[in-house]
């Protein structure tokens, strides 16, 4: 996709009113988060037999697996806090 499209699907986003979440597949996500794309695979269908969710958000778009940049930044964020540890640290729960 060039500029151009991604500024026209931009544009048409905020004329529906439809929030601006960015797509990302696998391979994004591992380096965003430095998590292979094998244990990504696997927390996949881990949460899928379990009914417990590990690792971030996906879904499938077209039968391809995706993540919404802003699901992988929720993950990251809920992951800090629950194992932060240190020095002046203060985790409200």
């Amino acid at each position: 996709m060039n500029k151009a499209s991604k500024s026209r699907g931009a544009a048409s986003r905020e004329a529906t009113g439809l929030p601006n979440h960015e797509v990302l597949n696998t391979a994004q996500v591992s380096e965003m988060t430095g998590v292979s794309q094998v244990t990504l695979r696997n927390w996949r269908h881990q949460s899928t037999a379990t009914g417990k969710g590990v690792g971030p958000k996906s879904f499938k778009m077209a039968g391809v697996v995706r993540y919404r940049r802003s699901d992988v930044e929720q993950w990251i964020d809920d992951t800090y806090n629950a194992t932060v540890r240190g020095e002046g640290v203060v985790v409200s729960r």
